[in-house]
């Protein structure tokens, strides 16, 4: 659970007495083995997604309101520009909002 009275000093040892070691050690080496590096991006793995993405991602855009701090506006537009085009009467979307594509996506 998030705690906000505690100090960035006292969140390790908190978290240790919170989850086993050995729970963190997994956590963190899975994450370790999904992470990319940033300039390492898997098409084919994303392309081979799409199909199972496109059949869950319209009921969560609907069941959930997202919201963001002022750094996360972009990605909220982006979020609200696919939400239209997933609308019953499918009108043809405005331009959609490029601020959250990098120029690597941008291809």
């Amino acid at each position: 659970m998030f705690d906000a009275t505690l100090s960035e000093g006292q969140v390790r040892p908190a978290a240790c007495a919170a989850v086993p070691r050995e729970t963190l050690a997994d956590a963190i080496h899975q994450v370790d083995r999904l992470v990319r590096p940033p300039d390492e991006v898997d098409y084919p793995e994303l392309q081979a997604s799409s199909r199972r993405v496109r059949r869950f991602f319209p009921p969560l855009l609907r069941t959930i309101t997202f919201a963001a701090s002022p750094a996360g506006h972009a990605v909220v537009d982006a979020l609200d520009y696919l939400m239209q085009g997933e609308a019953p009467q499918r009108q043809p979307p405005l331009e959609p909002p490029w601020a959250v594509v990098t120029p690597r996506w941008r291809r």
